[in-house]
């Protein structure tokens, strides 16, 4: 394998592309939502998007951003989304980013009409609601 392409070599890449985005990121804020922000932001039965659909807007600058303490040690690093859901007359939507527990997401609420992040919260299902993944 030649030297640029060794795994020691990747591994500095992929750090100098880390540290660039957080560079480039670092003033952007994040807000987490309690469990009865989150609550509210819920409004009659949702509706789950299609797997097709493109997301209203790059939500991602944001979930990077999200601090290291608020994934309280769940892996979400793969930025896998597997369940979207509409509610409110499809003003706002709820992201879920899975973890490496099934049962685990950090959930981005995403305010359509403004296209911008309302926060997010940690939800595990097993916890708050006693399901099993």
């Amino acid at each position: 394998m030649p030297p640029e392409q060794s795994p020691a070599h990747l591994g500095l890449l992929a750090a100098a592309r880390r540290s660039t985005f957080f560079v480039r990121h670092r003033a952007l804020r994040t807000q987490p939502l309690s469990r009865d922000e989150y609550l509210a932001t819920i409004a009659g039965s949702p509706i789950r998007a299609g797997s097709n659909e493109e997301p209203p807007f790059n939500f991602w600058p944001y979930f990077d951003a999200i601090s290291q303490s608020d994934f309280e040690g769940y892996d979400c690093t793969a930025h896998t989304v597997t369940y979207v859901y509409r509610n409110d007359g499809a003003k706002l939507s709820h992201v879920l980013v899975n973890s490496t527990d099934p049962s685990v997401f950090m959930v981005l609420v995403l305010d359509i009409a403004r296209r911008a992040v309302i926060g997010h919260r940690l939800l595990n299902l097993g916890n708050e609601y006693g399901l099993d993944a």
